[in-house]
């Protein structure tokens, strides 16, 4: 459990490249719709690459031709729908900002769990086990979620409506992200391997970014050589490394839905990562008194759910 917990920080550092970049290709008018399908359309070619070797990329090609309806909807939900809204919303918030709210992804994932059931095998018999909420879990997130509240307090106490237009946008990527992930790791593509499934769910989520980009060209948008640029380096540093990082980690502890609900709670090193880049690559201000009250919660609380996963695990 410990390598999984350290794989989801380490995810998070290379996330947090997203946050910051798409802020700044936003500030440099450039367009959200393809600053969204610009990193999955990268992808594509990256992962293919990467599963060239033995031909590993036909069997999710199979999966996906098998259960089409099911890996179009929940690859749109799990990539379209979550990296989307964040793409929309770096138009009205800044990096660090997004990146805070993003981790109402925490107790989301944990109130999501009761959605999703393990089969468990008899001898004669196939049967669904539905997993309830940890509230212990829930309430560790807690502590996160209120961290996030604090670093937000000083923004909302402006009563910028681009704020609340870009949190209300977020929230739609936090319910879709564990949500289309899940159902795809714990359903057709629970045997493959984490580039499999990210290549599959590509494949799959490419009807919904043809229609995003053929909706941007109609109103005249492309992307400039810079946004083509920082779309690449989004699309290998979290598209690829971070991804995979995460979904490894969530393999690790698949079996426990409790477990997967805490490393998708180590995404909160998002939230110092991007503050620190945006410091020290561009000039951000520095923090309150009160938003470094809410880091510091974020990281006791990034302890405290690592800590309590151990003693689910003895």
């Amino acid at each position: 459990m410990f390598k999984a917990v350290c794989y989801g920080i380490l995810s998070s550092l290379f996330f947090s490249v997203t946050f910051i970049l798409n802020r700044e290709m936003s500030l440099n008018a450039g367009s959200w719709e393809w600053s969204a399908a610009l990193r999955f359309i990268f992808m594509l070619p990256l992962l293919f690459i990467i599963l060239l070797p033995k031909q590993s990329f036909m069997l999710p090609l199979k999966k996906v031709k098998q259960n089409p309806f099911i890996w179009l909807l929940w690859s749109t939900v799990g990539f379209g729908l979550f990296y989307a809204p964040l793409c929309y919303a770096a138009s009205f918030a800044p990096a660090w900002l997004i990146a805070s709210s993003w981790q109402l992804t925490i107790p989301i994932g944990v109130l999501l769990t009761p959605v999703f059931a393990t089969k468990v095998l008899g001898k004669s018999f196939v049967q669904k086990v539905f997993a309830t909420i940890s509230w212990k879990i829930l309430s560790l997130s807690c502590i996160i979620v209120f961290g996030v509240i604090l670093l937000l307090y000083p923004e909302f106490h402006l009563n910028n409506d681009g704020i609340i237009i870009a949190v209300l946008w977020i929230l739609v990527g936090t319910i879709a992200y564990p949500l289309g992930n899940r159902k795809i790791m714990l359903g057709t593509g629970c045997d493959l391997t984490t580039f499999q499934r990210m290549f599959g769910m590509c494949v799959a989520s490419m009807p919904f970014w043809i229609v995003i980009v053929s909706i941007a060209m109609l109103q005249g948008k492309f992307p400039s050589n810079s946004q083509l640029m920082q779309s690449g380096i989004i699309a290998v540093c979290s598209g690829i490394i971070a991804t995979w990082l995460l979904f490894e980690s969530a393999s690790m502890v698949r079996t426990n839905l409790h477990q997967i609900a805490v490393i998708e709670s180590t995404q909160a090193g998002e939230v110092i990562f991007t503050l620190l880049g945006g410091i020290l690559f561009f000039n951000d201000s520095m923090p309150t008194l009160i938003s470094w009250c809410g880091i510091v919660l974020i990281i006791g609380g990034m302890l405290l759910n690592s800590f309590y996963a151990n003693k689910l695990q003895k």
